[in-house]
C-alpha cells in the first residue's frame, strides 16, 4: 500500500499538466509506503512526448536530497499524457526498484487517473493507493475524483 497525502498528488497533478504533452517524472520520498513528499526530476528523454527518462545529474541530487533528509525512496512518478495509467512495455524494462511503488498519472481523459503499481521481474501487480487528507479540510472518505485506489 502507498499512502499519498493529497497535496503532493496535487502537485505531481500540477507538474504533469504544466509539463503537458511531454511526460513527467520524479521520485516519491517517504518511510515505508508513507509518501511525505514529491521530488520532480527534468525529463531528458530523447522523445519526451512518449518517454521519460530521469535527467542523470538531477536524479542524483534528488536522490542526495531524499538521504539527507533522512527519509527513503518509496517510488517513483511519470505521467502518460495520452494513455492510460499503466504501465508500458518501457515502463516495465525502466523499473529499478523493484519495493518501491510505481505511481502512474494520466492526463488521457477528461478526470485525470492515477495508479500506483509494483513492477519486479516477476510481473506487475496494482498497489492499493490511499490518498490522506490534508489540512484544508478535504473528506479522506471520498478522495478526489482523479484518484483510481486499486
Amino acid at each position: 500500500m502507498i499512502r499519498l497525502p493529497e497535496g503532493v498528488l496535487r502537485e505531481i497533478l500540477s507538474h504533469a499538466r504544466m509539463e503537458s504533452p511531454s511526460e513527467v517524472c520524479g521520485w516519491l520520498a517517504g518511510r515505508g509506503g508513507e509518501v511525505v513528499r514529491a521530488l520532480p526530476v527534468p525529463n531528458a528523454a530523447e522523445d519526451p512526448q512518449t518517454r521519460f527518462t530521469m535527467e542523470p545529474r538531477a536524479q542524483m541530487s534528488a536522490m542526495r536530497d531524499i538521504r539527507e533528509s533522512k527519509l527513503e525512496i518509496t517510488g517513483t512518478y511519470h505521467s502518460h499524457p495520452r494513455t492510460a495509467a499503466v504501465p508500458s512495455a518501457r515502463d516495465r524494462e525502466l523499473a529499478a526498484y523493484p519495493d518501491a511503488g510505481h505511481l502512474i498519472l494520466s492526463l488521457a481523459t477528461l478526470e485525470p487517473e492515477v495508479r500506483c503499481y509494483r513492477i519486479t521481474a516477476e510481473g506487475i501487480s496494482p498497489l492499493e493507493l490511499t490518498v490522506q487528507q490534508t489540512p484544508t479540510g478535504v473528506d479522506s472518505q471520498h478522495p478526489p475524483p482523479y484518484c483510481q485506489a486499486l
